[in-house]
């Protein structure tokens, strides 16, 4: 198996008289629930970073980086890290460059909530036999899957993953995830 690692990320914060920025420039507004989503960015090639503003002025952030999962450890979580400031970044300056009235704060992404992801391994070798998935929960609130994951080369691993939702400040919840055992003190 390869490194524990994560991806599907979805995270959100507040940033009050946001949409009221975004509204009023060339970004499409949804009619029907208001949503503005922003053009996907791709860093480094494989992190997907997906922005949606809502009505309410709740931000989405939706991670994917399924076919190059994020491992749990420093190096990996690095190239993450660059993406969530570019992101926080591109807001800030976006609202700089076509506002002038009203102070409107982008908070810094590690404050972030971590509302899910996808935690789990990859197989090494490619997988030769039929494709399946199997997806059961635990009764509460985890979802599990194994199933089989086509990569872009075209090769098969079997990939076991958990649906978790951390609803824990960015920084935080990565922390636990590299220290599980508790290594640092609250």
């Amino acid at each position: 198996m390869e490194k524990q690692s994560l991806h599907n990320i979805r995270l959100k914060f507040e940033s009050a008289g946001l949409w009221d920025i975004y509204s009023k420039m060339m970004f499409a507004v949804n009619p029907d629930n208001k949503d503005i989503i922003l053009p996907t960015s791709v860093y480094f090639d494989y992190l997907e970073v997906g922005v949606t503003i809502h009505h309410s002025n709740t931000v989405s952030v939706a991670i994917s980086c399924s076919f190059k999962p994020i491992a749990m450890d420093i190096p990996d979580i690095l190239p993450l890290c660059e993406a969530l400031t570019r992101t926080e970044i591109n807001l800030a300056s976006t609202i700089e460059r076509h506002n002038d009235l009203h102070v409107i704060t982008i908070p810094r992404y590690t404050t972030w909530v971590v509302t899910m992801w996808h935690f789990g391994v990859d197989t090494i070798q490619e997988y030769t036999g039929k494709e399946f998935e199997v997806t059961f929960g635990d009764g509460i609130s985890d979802l599990y899957r194994v199933y089989t994951k086509r990569m872009t080369d075209g090769r098969i691993k079997v990939r076991s993953e958990s649906q978790q939702h951390p609803d824990q400040e960015y920084a935080d919840a990565i922390v636990r995830k590299l220290f599980p055992d508790g290594y640092l003190v609250d």
